[in-house]
């Protein structure tokens, strides 16, 4: 996944048309640190409420982080339960 973001941001900093696309190409850098964080906290430590990801992982965007594991539940990644807890499949 870094690599294809990689080569996305190389080609948006090489072709000036694309450069509107380059605050998307570096959230996309921040999304795959922060889902990396999410899953190394769930592994050490089980499931977790997911309305307390953004206090444990110290990180300012609450957002930003329910995008996240949205975007990791869809692809079958983690599972969200009733009651908003994330475990890993």
């Amino acid at each position: 996944m870094l690599g294809q973001i990689e080569n996305i941001s190389d080609l948006v900093d090489f072709f000036r048309e694309l450069h509107f696309y380059k605050p998307e190409v570096e959230q996309a850098f921040k999304r795959v640190e922060i889902a990396s964080e999410i899953y190394s906290y769930i592994r050490e430590n089980g499931n977790c409420e997911h309305s307390k990801l953004k206090k444990v992982l110290n990180f300012d965007d609450g957002r930003f982080i329910s995008n996240t594991v949205y975007y990791m539940t869809k692809i079958g990644k983690y599972k969200v339960g009733k009651t908003n807890f994330i475990k890993i499949k």
